[in-house]
């Protein structure tokens, strides 16, 4: 048995459409333009427009992330020498170049925040994106940048559009548009442990919440070893605004002489225990301080050689920018 293979003939298609052709049933509703369209973009930038980004961390140390911008520009340079005047309007027909621009900011190893201004091309900013670079930001609540154009006055001139406004992480990448602007206390936080210095013999301890940030205290321990003089310490939890106290406890148990006793509190109401070297305070649930506040204790008959040690507090933390 044979077979045979149809071939197309050869030489040009036959002018005109497919006589075997049928156009579809149901005609379409909405025909889309592909010349002449509007950028895509409801941003132009002008001579007179800032970039001004803001960025707060508290990962203790220096970090570095890196902005990366698209512009659509208007005008192209024409061909010739450096000396000569560019800039001249884009002929019918050629498209508008898209410009990429990135720079790495430097943000030190504080709380407090940062300014930092670009200068950007006239034109349409088409997106914008930040990336880390160095620094251990890995978790949410460690590094909040906001960036937003304002005109004339550098990162002093009057705001005329926010941008974005997010945490970064590692990880992840935050831009515009398609990115979130949201305050920093929004969302979940750094969840980390906050060490207190021991104090001296014979005082209490102390926590203060830093500037620029808002916490919940999830949970705290320490240690207190008391001396041999024979007295029975009370300790209470104290927590204030650094001028009216707002919530106070007290341990159900003494602590006695020559003890070494683990203090803990937290949320919950644990009652007494067999075990007479754990002490329970109680704290308000869902505890949220603001900087300056502070989380305490205070010890009645406390010896001279009574000492505090061991001092950690488990938080969920916030940078706060207003």
């Amino acid at each position: 048995m044979g077979s045979s293979v149809i071939l197309a003939g050869q030489g040009q298609p036959t002018k005109g459409p497919d006589p075997g052709f049928t156009e579809a049933a149901i005609p379409q509703l909405v025909a889309f333009g592909f010349k002449d369209i509007d950028p895509p973009s409801a941003v132009y930038i002008q001579r007179d427009d800032i970039l001004v980004i803001q960025a707060l961390q508290f990962t203790g140390v220096p970090t570095s992330v890196q902005m990366t911008a698209r512009l659509l520009l208007p005008t192209q340079g024409s061909p010739g020498q450096p000396d000569q005047k560019g800039g001249s309007p884009i002929p019918q027909g050629v498209l508008s170049p898209i410009v990429t621009l990135q720079q790495v900011f430097q943000v030190p190893s504080n709380i407090f925040p940062q300014l930092f201004s670009v200068q950007l091309q006239e034109g349409y900013l088409l997106s914008m994106t930040f990336t880390a670079v160095t620094g251990g930001f890995n978790q949410r609540g460690q590094f909040f940048i906001r960036a937003w154009l304002a005109r004339g006055g550098g990162v002093n001139g009057v705001p005329a559009q926010l941008l974005l406004a997010d945490y970064i992480t590692g990880p992840s990448v935050i831009g515009w548009p398609g990115g979130r602007t949201l305050f920093p206390t929004e969302g979940p936080g750094w969840i980390t442990t906050r060490l207190v210095g021991n104090p001296a013999a014979g005082a209490d301890w102390i926590y203060t919440v830093p500037a620029t940030t808002r916490e919940r205290i999830v949970a705290f321990n320490a240690q207190l070893t008391t001396s041999a003089a024979v007295a029975n310490r009370q300790v209470a939890l104290i927590i204030d605004d650094a001028v009216n106290i707002f919530w106070e406890d007290s341990a159900l148990t003494n602590i006695t002489a020559s003890q070494v006793a683990q203090v803990s509190g937290s949320g919950v109401n644990a009652t007494s225990g067999a075990n007479p070297n754990i002490v329970q305070l109680v704290q308000p649930p869902e505890l949220y301080l603001d900087s300056g506040f502070h989380l305490r204790v205070v010890t009645t008959n406390m010896q001279a050689g009574d000492q505090w040690s061991n001092i950690t507090i488990a938080v969920e933390r916030w940078l706060d920018l207003q």
